[in-house]
Parts: structure tokens; sequence; C-alpha cells
């Protein structure tokens, strides 16, 4: 098994999530059958079971391992932005109420994904490695060629 840097019994239990995690997952994708629209093999329960786990995980992860260390923030912002995946995952599934239940779990996953470039620019501001310039270019790279896909790939002016 890969190292965890927690205090016993905190690893174990990172195991054990990861574990099951991994054994559901599988489980589900090589013994479901697929559902009515062809989409997917995991059951809606199984998938609202494993997107809590990775909260609880990432949850587990920041109070044991990572409080009050240098990398809080960066717990913190995994934590936060696994929690607005989950939270996407039960708009999507039907669990969580919304007018418009694709356009509020994209929301949910959208929020999710920005906590996760703030998480991983926080550690790299951190970084002794990287210079401010490293971290200008790069973010306006990120961002020049997300607007470039998003406007190739995504934008249709002839639909809503």
């Amino acid at each position: 098994m890969f190292p965890l840097p927690y205090a016993q019994p905190f690893n174990w239990i990172l195991y054990t999530l990861f574990s099951l995690e991994i054994a559901l997952l599988a489980g589900g994708l090589i013994l479901g059958k697929l559902n009515e629209e062809e989409t997917g093999r995991l059951p809606s329960a199984l998938r609202m079971l494993l997107s809590t786990i990775l909260v609880v995980a990432a949850f587990l992860g920041w109070q044991t391992g990572a409080k009050g260390t240098p990398i809080q923030w960066y717990a913190v912002l995994m934590f936060l932005g696994m929690a607005a995946g989950s939270v996407g995952d039960w708009i999507m599934a039907g669990l969580i109420p919304v007018p418009e239940r694709l356009i509020g779990g994209m929301a949910a996953f959208g929020l999710g994904h920005f906590f996760y470039i703030a998480a991983l620019l926080n550690l790299t501001i951190r970084s002794e490695h990287c210079s401010t310039w490293i971290h200008i270019v790069a973010t306006l790279t990120v961002l020049t060629f997300c607007v470039w896909a998003w406007h190739t790939h995504v934008r249709n002016p002839a639909r809503s």
C-alpha cells in the first residue's frame, strides 16, 4: 500500500474507505446491469454511497493529517471540492430538488472544480520551486485553453 501521513487509526480508516470505494465501484461496474437509458451500470444508491465515501475520506484527510500544517488550505479546498461534487451527484440523481436538475448539478460540479483549481494554485504558490511569473503564465495558459475549449466545443448560439 502507499504510505499515508496519518496517525493510527486514521490511516487504516482511510485504507478501508479506499478499499471499499474500489470494491464497490469495480463490483458495480462488473456485476451491475445497464440502466433503462443504457448510460450506466451503477444503481443510484451505490453512486451516492461512492460519492459520500469520497467526501468522508477528504474530510478525514483534512482533519487528521493536514489540520495545522502548511497544506491545511489545500486539504480544506479539496474537501470543499469533493463536497460540492457530491452535492452535484445528489442533484443529478434527483435527491436534492432544484428547478433545473442539469443546470443545478453542473453548477455544483463547476463549483467543485473551482475549489480543486484553487487548491492546486494554493499548493503551487506555497512551493519554493515556482516563481510568480510561472504562476501567472500557467494561469493565463489554462484560462486561455478553457475559453477556447468552451467557445469551440460547448457554446452553441443556435440553442438555448
